[in-house]
Parts: C-alpha cells; structure tokens; sequence
C-alpha cells in the first residue's frame, strides 16, 4: 500500500458509552416552524432546543438551530430511527410555538429490492425504510415563507441510484426527508442525494485521535493516564505527548497500518473515569479526482478502488467553549460541491480532508471538509522531485483571554499540514502596526500562556505555523485580550409571564454573543438565564407574573473575554386582560 496520508483524526466526545461509536442513523435534520418573528434561530436558545435535548431518543444536538433554512442537526442513541410522531408532539408540549415541520435523515446501510421496491437495511441495527423519489425539502426559506426548491439533481437522485446499481448488495449513504406511513410499517426515505461507499479500505501511518472529556478544561489535566491507556491498546505504536486539548485531537501511530477497532478503544478509556466517548474519525489524503456513477471519488496510489466521497455530515472537533461538537463553517459545507465543479485535468494531485466513515465491512466514505489542489506531495519532496516552498496553513483565528495577575492565555486551532513543526507568537500595540516575536523556538502546542506583565491587555497577538523546512504561514487576524465594550440601553417590555429585551449592539470588533443575568433584588446577585444569545434581543419566558425582575446583559468576544455589566433595568410581567367589547349603537338598539 503506498496511500498517503496525512492526518488522521479519531474524536472522542464524554458521558456514556451506551452506544456505539458509529451511529448509522448519522443525523436528524428538524425543520421547525415556530411562530416568533426571529425564526428559530432566536427561539431556540428560549427552551425549544433544552427541550429537544431532553427526548430520551436524543443523543446530542450537533449544531444549534440555522434561523435561516429553520432547521437544527441533532443524532440519535445507537444510530436508531427515532418516533416521529412522539418528536412532533414533544415539541408541541414544550408550549413555545413550535411545531415539527418535516425531517431529514443521513443514513448509512445496504440496498436491498423487496417485493418490487428497493429497501434501505440500516447497518448496525435491525430497521429499515423504504426508499422513494424526493417529494419536498426539509430546509425552509424563512425569508420567502416556503420550503426551498430541490435542484434537478435532487429531484433524478433516486432515479440515478437505481440506474447505477447494479443489484446485490451494496452499501450506500442516503439523505433525504423522512416520513412516516400512516398504515404503520417501515417509514419513507425519499431520496435528495446518495453516496455509494468502496469496499476497499486504504492503510493508515499517521493518525490523530480526538479525546473530548468530561473536564471543561479540556486534554490538559487527563492526558497523561489518557495517553498510558492508548499505549497499551492493540494496534497502537505510539503516542503524542501534547494533544491539542482546545479540538480534542492528539497524534497517534498504528502498528498496523489500520483504524483500531473504535468501540473497543472508547470502552477502554471509559473505563478510567475520563468519560470519553469516540466521536468519529478525520483524515488528510493525498489522491487525483475522479468522478463514477455521478459522484467523486479520490484515486489513490496503490490503491485498486477508488475512495468514496460526500459532503461532511458532522464534524469531529470539539467547541471546548460552548461544550458541544463544533459547528461547521460555511465553507466547509459546501466543499464537496466546490471540487465536483471544479475543471481538474486527470492526474492532478489533490489532498482532501474529513471526517472517514468506517463499517464492520471495512466500507470506507470520506465526507470533504476542505480541500487543497496540486499540493507537493511528501513522496514528490522526498524524492527530491519538488521542493518544499510551500508556507503551511493556520486554520481560524487565535483566541486571548486575560487571566489574574497579568497573565494572558493563548490558543488556537491546530494546522492540518502534516509537516507543521510548530507555532511563532507575535504581538503589538496595535493591530495593524509592528509585530515581534515573543517566543524564541516554535511552539509544538496549540496554546501557550504569557507571563504576567503590568498591561497585558494593551497587546494585540497573532500566530503563525511553521513546517520542517522553515517556511512560515502568513500570521493569523490579530485579537487581543481586552474585555468588548458593555451594551448599553438595555430596556424591558412587560409580557404575559414574559419579559423581552432589547439593547444597543457595543462597538465590539469580534463580539460573538450576548449573556443574559437575572436577579429579584435591585443591584444582584444574578444568576446567568441566557447563552450564546447571537440577537441584541431576548424573551425571558421563566418570568412570573407579579414578581418584579432586574436585568443586566453582558457581551463576549471571540476569545471568551466578557464585557463589564450594561444599564441594569427591572420590569414585572403582568397576566394580559382582555378589553370588554365597546357598545355600538346597533348592539345598543337592538337591546
């Protein structure tokens, strides 16, 4: 085997391991209706997603709700189709409006023709559905007040499955609305796009495993016995001794060249009281593009069949922050689609990165998360064919966060180059102005503490990575650690068991989001009541009629960093009367 690889990542995310590692029902996309002008994207933090997350059949919720397509990504417990009708009206009782529009599924499995009809078996449990022609989209155009329009491929994606199945068994992944069947039975998936998976399943050098604990802090503190466990696992040769704890990645080799058996090495950590469960695996390969049956796949060298490929379905990495798995950039959505139209003359190297799905069958898919076309490759520099000019890549910006004494707290994503050596951390009094280097060898983790200093605060820092033949990245956006501004304005409206907020947006360069306190006396203690809050609007639906309220809203930058309290400004919510009818002169005439 002479595929390459670059990266490969394994994520491990805490709480139990009462479900296998590879949930085949992969995702439930939940188009919600809600009746609040915002759309879900603002309702959501108000109860309807705690609520969601609440339903027994809900693992976890994967990326909070898009306000725009009014839908949310949420995955279910042992991969298993969940009951639609219990969904629907669970979210009904939450009493906020909302209603289950439709549902869309990402399942893996094999395809089988019952009685005339063509039957998905979803791998790894005992169900089944029923595939069918795509009828109508999950995803709602809030904007237009109507589902979005499915594309002529969408709408022939089915009937482009059939033509290029051959019969037999054959594994597949389908995405598409699911429905129930009024009479009972198998449910229906209609079918918006399908991914056919190879069956033979490429080797493996260098891997980077993702442990995602149960400590806010992160790998830091658990590492170690984390890392003991790894060494002592069939199949492992090695171990990195720094993980990048803000992702949860940390590199490992194997033995034998193969992924190790997931579920077992979840079990196995689980069982020195980390908490950790496997979340998936990542890879960077190395391979030329070619497209069969409709769909891409990745040639590699050595390798007689084709990889598979398809649009990422969740990513691995973990938001230390918001305790939940990363929520994918825009750009990382629509890879897949960038590199299918793109004109690439054959041969052309191309180095893809993402999520790897691996079945008991060896089955492999790899989901594209980014992509990089005509890159060296590391047997070209090896062999003295190219040399390595090319400056690796910093993924994201930094994030600074002012701790006591003077201390500033850096971290930041790692790079995805394989040959990144390290990291340079720079800093400067303005954010455009002149940089210096503040440490003296690259950086091999993803984060360093500063020593304390009388004004921390006032320095802009950015970073930059560096590969083993010295050539550095341009540095990353500059942020610093100061605090954003407060809001200022905050004002109160009076509801039925409500209070809505409104307040000014602060001049913050990179504000993330809002934190809504509450208190029942003038001047606190508060206690925090919203999250995450993206508007500079809220609705505080916990609030009790005829007890008077007083509020106060911070903001938070990119770096964590929150804002000095805004105005403090009370309200009491009162029940809402209705006004007895005015007396007309007929209604009076006709007494």
């Amino acid at each position: 085997m002479k595929a390459k690889l670059s990266l490969l990542a394994v994520g491990v995310m805490a709480f139990s391991m009462g479900y296998p590692a590879h949930a085949e029902v992969r995702s439930l996309t939940l188009g919600i209706n809600v009746n609040c002008p915002p759309g879900l994207g603002e309702c959501w933090n108000v109860g309807i997603g705690e609520g969601v997350a609440r339903m027994s059949a809900i693992a976890s919720i994967d990326e909070v709700a898009d306000g725009i397509t009014q839908t949310a990504v949420v995955r279910t417990k042992g991969g298993r189709l969940v009951n639609l009708e219990v969904l629907s009206q669970h979210i009904v009782d939450i009493q906020l409006g909302a209603r289950l529009r439709s549902t869309e599924a990402v399942v893996d499995g094999w395809l089988e023709r019952r009685d005339g009809d063509v039957v998905l078996k979803i791998s790894g449990t005992e169900e089944s559905v029923l595939l069918a022609p795509l009828t109508k989209k999950t995803q709602w155009d809030r904007k237009q007040n109507s589902e979005f329009a499915a594309t002529e491929t969408e709408q022939k994606a089915f009937e482009t499955l059939l033509a290029n199945w051959p019969g037999g068994r054959q594994a597949v992944r389908i995405i598409g609305p699911l429905r129930p069947v009024k009479q009972g039975g198998e449910m229906i998936l209609e079918v918006r796009e399908a991914y056919c998976f190879g069956e033979e399943a490429p080797k493996f050098t260098a891997l980077d495993i993702g442990i995602r604990v149960s400590s806010p802090y992160g790998l830091g503190e658990p590492w170690s016995e984390a890392r003991t466990t790894l060494l002592k696992f069939p199949g492992i040769a090695s171990v990195a001794e720094v993980p990048d704890s803000i992702n949860s990645l940390a590199r490992i080799h194997s033995q034998n060249g193969l992924v190790p058996d997931l579920v077992a090495l979840g079990t196995q950590l689980g069982r020195i009281g980390i908490g950790a469960e496997i979340r998936g695996v990542e890879v960077t390969m190395d391979g030329t593009i070619i497209k069969q049956n409709g769909q891409l796949a990745l040639k590699l060298e050595g390798v007689s069949q084709p990889l598979s490929l398809a649009p990422m379905s969740h990513k691995i990495q973990w938001d230390l922050r918001q305790q939940r798995g990363a929520a994918p950039a825009v750009s990382e959505r629509e890879a897949y689609q960038r590199l299918f139209t793109m004109p690439l003359r054959p041969g052309i190297p191309v180095k893809v990165t993402g999520p790897l799905v691996q079945t008991a069958d060896k089955w492999t898919l790899l989901e594209v998360r980014t992509f990089e076309v005509n890159p060296p490759t590391a047997a070209m520099i090896a062999a003295g064919k190219v040399r390595d000019e090319a400056p690796p890549a910093m993924q994201g910006s930094p994030r600074a966060i002012a701790r006591a004494k003077g201390v500033v707290f850096l971290d930041w994503d790692t790079s995805l180059e394989d040959d990144v050596a390290g990291y340079h951390i720079y800093r400067s009094t303005k954010p455009d102005g002149r940089f210096t280097k503040v440490n003296r060898k690259p950086v091999t983790a993803s984060e360093l503490e500063l020593p304390g200093s009388r004004s921390p605060q006032k320095y802009f820092y950015a970073v930059t990575a560096v590969d083993r033949a010295g050539n550095e990245s341009p540095r990353s956006a500059a942020i610093d650690a100061r605090p954003p501004a407060a809001p200022k304005h905050l004002f109160a409206r009076a509801g039925d068991n409500a209070v809505s907020l409104e307040w000014d947006v602060p001049k913050v360069t990179d504000l993330d989001s809002y934190s809504i306190r509450r208190s029942e006396q003038a001047g606190g203690p508060y206690a925090v009541i919203g999250v995450g809050i993206t508007s500079c609007a809220y609705v505080d639906h916990g609030a009790e009629n005829g007890r008077t309220y007083y509020y106060i809203v911070t903001a938070v930058d990119s770096s964590s960093n929150e804002s000095a309290f805004s105005n403090e400004f009370s309200m009491t919510p009162t029940q809402v009367r209705k006004l007895a009818a005015v007396p007309t002169a007929d209604s009076l005439a006709a007494r």
